[in-house]
C-alpha cells in the first residue's frame, strides 16, 4: 500500500526556492524611496555649499576691492609726496646761494661771582664741608636744561641752602653732548687746578650760546680764562695737552653707572640720580634729607 507523507507540526506548506531567496532582498518601491531621498540630501548640501563659496566669493571680491583702493589712495599719497619733495627740493636749491651764515657767538664777557662771595667752597664742593646735606648735581655744559636751572634756579638753592650752611654742593661732569663739552669741562678741570673751578663754571654757563655752535672752542674758552685772572701760559698748557681729557672721559662713564639718565641729574645724601621738573621737587628732597 502506498505510504502517504507526514505533515509536520504546522499547517504552513514549504516555500519554493524562488520565496526562499526573496526574503533577502527590499522591496523595489523601498530602495527608489531610499535613493530619492539620498538624491534630495545630496542635492541639499550640494546648494548649501554653492551659496556658502558664492558668499565667500563676494566677500573675497569685496576685500579686493578694498586693497585695490587703498593701493590708489597710497599712490596718490606717494604721488603727492615726491612732487611737495620736488618743490621743497627746488626752494632749497634757490635758496642756497642766499642762506646767511651761521653768526658767531657773542664776545665772552665776564660772568658776575658777587653770588659766590663768602661762600666756602673746594675743589667742585660748594659750601660748608660739614653741612649735614650733601647735594650731587651732574650737568653738560652745552646742556639748556643746566644752563637754565644754573642761570635762574641754583641762586635760590645757593642763598637759602648752601650760603647758610645747611648743603654743600657738588658739581660732577657729564658731557655728552659734543667734542664741545668735553673740551669745556676740561677747561673747567684745568681752572680747578688754579682754585677757581666754581669761577669758571659759572664763567662757562653766563657764555652758554647753545650745542656745538662755536660758544666753548679753544680760544673762547682760554679767553674766560684770561677775564677770571687765571694764568693764561699755565691754563693753555692744561687745555692743548688734554691733561684732564682721561679724567673727564672716566666721569661720564661713573655717571652712566650711577644710573644718570639726563642732565641735570641730582642726588640727596646718596640717594638715586633723579631729575625735576620745579625747583620745589629739589627743595623737597633737600628739607626731607635736613631731618
Amino acid at each position: 500500500m502506498e505510504e502517504r507523507p507526514r505533515l509536520s507540526g504546522t499547517n504552513q506548506a514549504p516555500m519554493t526556492p524562488s520565496e526562499e531567496g526573496s526574503r533577502w532582498f527590499l522591496p523595489l518601491a523601498t530602495l527608489q524611496a531610499i535613493l530619492l531621498l539620498a538624491l534630495v540630501v545630496g542635492t541639499a548640501l550640494f546648494v548649501a555649499e554653492l551659496r556658502r563659496l558664492s558668499n565667500r566669493a563676494e566677500a573675497l571680491a569685496h576685500e579686493v576691492t578694498l586693497l585695490q583702493q587703498r593701493a590708489d589712495a597710497a599712490e596718490r599719497r606717494l604721488s603727492d609726496l615726491e612732487e611737495q619733495n620736488a618743490q621743497l627740493a627746488a626752494q632749497v636749491a634757490g635758496r642756497t646761494s642766499t642762506t646767511a651764515t651761521p653768526q658767531p657767538p657773542p664776545p665772552v664777557r665776564a660772568p658776575d661771582l658777587t653770588k659766590l662771595a663768602g661762600v666756602p667752597r673746594e675743589g667742585r664742593v660748594l659750601g660748608d664741608p660739614t653741612a649735614p646735606v650733601h647735594v650731587v648735581v651732574w650737568g653738560d655744559y652745552q646742556c639748556p636744561a643746566c644752563a637754565a636751572f644754573e642761570q635762574q634756579l641754583f641762586p635760590q638753592v645757593l642763598e637759602r641752602y648752601v650760603a647758610t650752611g645747611r648743603v654743600r654742593w657738588e658739581f660732577r661732569d657729564l658731557a655728552f653732548i659734543g667734542r664741545e663739552s668735553l673740551r669745556a669741562a676740561e677747561a673747567a678741570s684745568c681752572a680747578e687746578e688754579q682754585g677757581k673751578f666754581w669761577e669758571y663754571h659759572v664763567g662757562l654757563y653766563a657764555n652758554f650760546v647753545g650745542a656745538n655752535r662755536g660758544g666753548y672752542s679753544d680760544a673762547r674758552l682760554k679767553e674766560l680764562a684770561s677775564l677770571l685772572g687765571l694764568d693764561a701760559a699755565a691754563f693753555e698748557t692744561c687745555l692743548a695737552g688734554g691733561r684732564h681729557t682721561v679724567r673727564v672721559q672716566e666721569a661720564v662713564q661713573q655717571a652712566l653707572d650711577a644710573g644718570v639718565q639726563a642732565t641735570p641729574s641730582f642726588s640727596v645724601n646718596g640717594s638715586p640720580p633723579f631729575t625735576i621738573s620745579r625747583l620745589d621737587d629739589l627743595v623737597a628732597r633737600i628739607e626731607e634729607a635736613s631731618g
